[in-house]
């Protein structure tokens, strides 16, 4: 019980640690977050810190959300992958989270994640911003769920937001330059 409690005590002062609350209508002001709490970037920290508190081995891969209604501020949840050890064996560990860092239990998938580089903290780009170089580019149809991953072996290195359209088309954003263009 008293390890049990250590802990919890010890979670919740890394995830109070991780919080910043803005204050009220710093949010809605900066239009970098419509609906909940966190930005995407504060929401990835708190859920690797999360992960991490349990797989202190965990590497973030990938991100992804579906959009219900077709833009990126449609988006209710996120969810997190990363690859760890488990037991000795590679594994995959998932986690879900809500814009209000409400984090769901964690999933431990016994098969190692493939095909996808590590990506690094902080976020370098909102999604928001992903999704208005998007719309600056010409790609004005709804699009069914946004990515963000650094493929391995891609031409580039950097991060991407990668938006699936309802006809498979995938058009990526660079989190680095900017750049946006179909791939795939």
């Amino acid at each position: 019980m008293a390890t049990m409690l250590s802990r919890m005590l010890r979670l919740i002062a890394v995830v109070a640690m991780l919080i910043t609350v803005p204050a009220p209508g710093q949010a809605a002001a900066s239009g970098e977050q419509p609906r909940g709490v966190f930005t995407f970037g504060k929401l990835a920290e708190i859920v690797t810190a999360t992960v991490q508190y349990d797989h202190p081995d965990a590497v973030w891969t990938r991100a992804w959300a579906d959009t219900p209604a077709g833009a990126v501020d449609s988006v209710g949840s996120w969810h997190f992958a990363y690859r760890a050890q488990v037991g000795g064996e590679p594994a995959t560990i998932r986690a879900e989270a809500n814009l209000d860092g409400l984090i769901g239990l964690l999933k431990v998938v016994r098969e190692p994640a493939a095909g996808d580089a590590a990506l690094a903290l902080p976020v370098v780009m909102e999604p928001g911003v992903a999704d208005a170089l998007l719309t600056d580019a010409g790609y004005r149809a709804p699009y069914r769920a946004v990515v963000l991953r650094r493929p391995a072996g891609f031409v580039v290195d950097d991060p991407w937001y990668v938006f699936e359209f309802g006809d498979g088309e995938q058009v990526g954003v660079d989190t680095w330059t900017g750049e946006v263009r179909s791939i795939g």
